[in-house]
């Protein structure tokens, strides 16, 4: 399940525009699809144009001020373009501040936004940059022109294969009744003009072509010191925030309300992964069809620890222990078919639950479990796990069952890796559907 920001989701899925011929057949080529009689969800774009444009490089666009923060030198910007580091690049045609381009490649970002003649954004396309070093789109954003923000008017979110190929849009538009919700091919985008995918990464200097700007460039003199504070953030997915400490017997937090609280551990058992591909999901609804987690584990029995505050009764997070080497890093457990640049800025991929119930087991034993089994293990809404046995002759894998106190919705699980690489642990964490509960445990704030 793929949650998006700002959104509640129920069970699993979950530019500038135009350049001429030549650019276009160069650098990926966007494709003009005029039908008359169409609506113009973007409130009007400016054309491509062969005029002169001028470049400037900055920190980026400052939407108070309509104006490039911190300009600086083109080698600056071709130094952090190298590095990965932020930047932005200014576009300017006929005097008139006509577009803006953010990039980071640390992040995979860069995004195109079109600015009207007060210097407001009014459309974002944005991209990706994928291992492959391919420039792949990834949304389309648009506000009517003088617009003061909010919600954008439309919205197309590209759906695509693991290997990269489009697989359809996501659409969002809204209406006088609300917002429609649609789904469309590929060859049907449905504006005017189709960005291009699947192109070249520009360097600094070729975001001009890039945009359909294709007339003579010069560029602007600026500051050979690079910025420290910059008006604009690339977007990231949900990243974890002390699962450290929040698995840890004995750390202490402070809550919102000003109490103090400490993470206590409890046993839940042990679980036997045969195959050693875990699955993380309800089982109300999908015994039969088990989505296991891509990263495995040798075969073996493996122990499971749940994490609570002292005091208050619901855990924040479930662990399965596979080598209890200290956690280097933490990453975020993906499913066949899910893919990091998938997700916007705060977005997840988790077990989706419709029924308050998430359960763990290996893959090999979901499809064996009966639902009148899973049900009376989730009678008990007190118990904070109950475990199945596998019914087949030998019992070769069992079902740790646990209510979701924090309700339905998507409940991400990370990977915990050592120094070498090796996975530490599995662990899903409740607390993005916690922080918003009543129950004050929104603060993350370790105390010593």
């Amino acid at each position: 399940m793929r949650i998006m920001e700002g959104e509640r989701l129920g069970r699993r899925t979950l530019l500038t525009y135009g350049a001429f011929a030549t650019a276009a057949a160069a650098l990926g080529g966007f494709t003009f699809l005029r039908r008359s009689g169409d609506p113009d969800s973007r409130g009007g774009l400016a054309e491509p144009t062969d005029d002169p444009v001028e470049v400037v490089y900055g920190a980026g666009w400052n939407v108070a001020a309509r104006s490039l923060d911190h300009p600086v030198s083109e080698a600056l910007a071709r130094t952090r373009d190298a590095a990965g580091e932020q930047y932005a690049v200014l576009l300017i045609v006929g005097g008139v501040p006509r577009m803006v381009i953010e990039v980071c490649w640390r992040a995979h970002h860069a995004e195109l936004w079109n600015l009207d003649g007060s210097g407001r954004k009014y459309r974002g396309v944005s991209y990706r940059r994928w291992p492959d070093g391919r420039l792949r789109l990834f949304e389309v954003r648009s506000w009517s022109p003088g617009s003061s923000g909010g919600e954008p008017n439309f919205r197309g979110r590209i759906r695509r294969a693991v290997a990269g190929p489009v697989r359809d849009v996501e659409t969002w538009t809204r209406t006088n009744g609300g917002v429609r919700q649609t789904y469309v091919n590929w060859s049907e985008w449905p504006e005017r003009a189709r960005p291009p995918d699947n192109a070249p990464v520009p360097s600094p200097g070729d975001w001009p072509r890039f945009a359909g700007l294709t007339g003579s460039v010069t560029v602007r003199p600026g500051s050979a010191t690079a910025p420290t504070r910059f008006p604009w953030r690339a977007p990231q997915p949900l990243r974890p925030s002390h699962l450290t400490e929040l698995t840890t017997p004995g750390t202490r937090f402070v809550a919102e309300n000003g109490r103090k609280v400490t993470v206590e551990r409890v046993s839940a058992g042990r679980l036997r992964l045969p195959s050693g591909r875990l699955a993380v999901q309800d089982p109300g609804w999908s015994v039969a069809e088990p989505e296991p987690l891509l990263a495995t584990v040798p075969a073996g029995e493996y122990p499971v620890d749940l994490f609570r505050f002292a005091g208050v009764g619901a855990p924040h997070a479930c662990r399965v222990r596979v080598t209890g080497k200290p956690v280097r890093s933490w990453h975020l457990a993906l499913r066949a078919g899910e893919h990091e640049l998938f997700l916007g800025d705060g977005e997840l991929y988790g077990a989706g639950v419709d029924t308050g119930t998430l359960a763990l087991a290996d893959a090999t034993g979901w499809p064996h479990y009966k639902q009148n089994d899973v049900e009376q293990a989730t009678a008990d809404d007190k118990a904070l796990f109950t475990s199945l046995d596998d019914p087949r002759p030998g019992s070769p894998t069992n079902m740790i069952v646990m209510p979701t106190y924090w309700g339905d919705g998507s409940y991400p699980v990370w990977l915990g890796r050592a120094a070498d690489g090796e996975i530490s642990c599995y662990l899903v964490d409740y607390l993005p559907r916690a922080r918003p509960s009543s129950s004050g445990l929104r603060a993350r704030n370790k105390v010593p």
